[in-house]
């Protein structure tokens, strides 16, 4: 099977992006489209710009299925990255979700995650959004603890210290990020958690086990 010619490759991306971002083609063609970007753009600028572009100005379904595609490189692009950060702001709640997302797998990837770089760019955005009623706060919490950065645990620590008895599931997807983090600095303010009177008692659970994983860390 011979190579597509540099005009063949240049055609199909051209094809791919007017597909993807056209509100008049139907979501099975927008979504080949993005996924025919995705396979292109592992070796081709063009490809990943278009799909940057998408995300960026495309309509709502164009930016959703930008964003899942990005996050099929091989590798970690700045401007992936700077692209999903920038989507975290989007005025659709879905593109929101799905950059939150994006972002956690990307920093939980064994090959070629995010670069330290990256984290640090990554993880004051997604810390920013902790304390929005806007935002789903387990889904920020969550990739947070994915991505794994001990740059992330004051604000955690302070979105634990401010949490109200009631509020259960943060509680515990806090403590899941903290425990996944590893950072012995979050030892004391989930040992003074455990002694809180939470609605729940499944709460205390996650606690000790984000306690278990920390301390367990500083042993080996």
């Amino acid at each position: 099977m011979t190579e597509p010619t540099c005009e063949e490759v240049a055609a199909a991306i051209t094809k791919a992006a007017t597909q993807l971002r056209d509100p008049d083609e139907d979501l099975r063609t927008r979504w080949r489209a993005a996924q025919t970007l995705g396979r292109l753009g592992t070796a081709n600028a063009p490809a990943l710009s278009a799909l940057i572009v998408a995300l960026q100005h495309g309509n709502e379904t164009a930016r959703r299925y930008a964003v899942k595609t990005l996050i099929s490189f091989g590798g970690v692009d700045d401007r992936v990255v700077d692209a999903l950060i920038g989507a975290l702001q989007d005025d659709f709640w879905e593109v929101r979700s799905d950059s939150i997302d994006a972002l956690g797998d990307l920093g939980a990837r064994p090959i070629a995650p995010l670069s330290e770089d990256q984290v640090r760019r990554v993880v004051p955005a997604l810390t920013a959004m902790l304390l929005n009623p806007e935002y789903e706060q387990w889904q920020i919490l969550r990739a947070l603890g994915k991505i794994g950065s001990r740059e992330a645990v004051p604000a955690l620590i302070q979105a634990l210290t401010l949490a109200e008895d009631e509020d259960v599931a943060d509680v515990g997807w806090i403590s899941f990020a903290l425990g996944e983090i590893r950072d012995p600095a979050a030892i004391p303010v989930l040992t003074e958690a455990l002694q809180r009177d939470f609605t729940e008692p499944f709460v205390r659970e996650h606690i000790q086990e984000a306690l278990d994983k920390i301390e367990g860390e500083e042993v080996a």
